[in-house]
């Protein structure tokens, strides 16, 4: 059984956020999960950060490599398509859970889905910035 609240866990906001953007500490994270896909939310990792006081108002160019950020607020498709922030959404406080809900449906913010698996969340209104991800190996 994997400790959730593991020192690993704690850490992996410093790690992932370490060298792509500026901020202050770590929200939420989680690195190790258990691989069950019969519930994908036990696939899930994420990191969530509150960004620097000096944060950009665009996220940093060396986060994805993408370069394809869309400004939120997302069109209802579009969020709908989007799924992995709410399947993860049970692992987060009530407060994470609706900044991130706030970044994304209200102006101000940027999302990117590098791939089918990850998105990616600037939000300097929220002031956060958020990766989540299933992962399946």
């Amino acid at each position: 059984m994997v400790n959730w609240s593991s020192v690993e866990n704690r850490a992996f906001g410093e790690e992932y956020f370490r060298d792509r953007i500026a901020y202050a500490e770590t929200i939420e994270s989680r690195k190790y999960i258990d691989l069950d896909p019969s519930d994908l939310s036990e696939n899930c990792v994420f990191a969530i950060v509150r960004l620097a006081e000096d944060a950009g108002p665009m996220p940093p160019a060396s986060w994805t490599n993408t370069g394809s950020w869309t400004a939120s607020p997302l069109p209802d498709g579009a969020r709908n398509d989007l799924g992995l922030p709410e399947l993860c959404m049970p692992y987060w406080s009530s407060e994470t859970t609706r900044r991130v809900m706030t970044a994304v449906g209200s102006p101000g913010s940027f999302i990117a889905q590098p791939d089918e698996n990850t998105v990616l969340i600037y939000s300097p209104v929220e002031h956060l910035a958020a990766m989540v991800a299933l992962a399946f190996d």
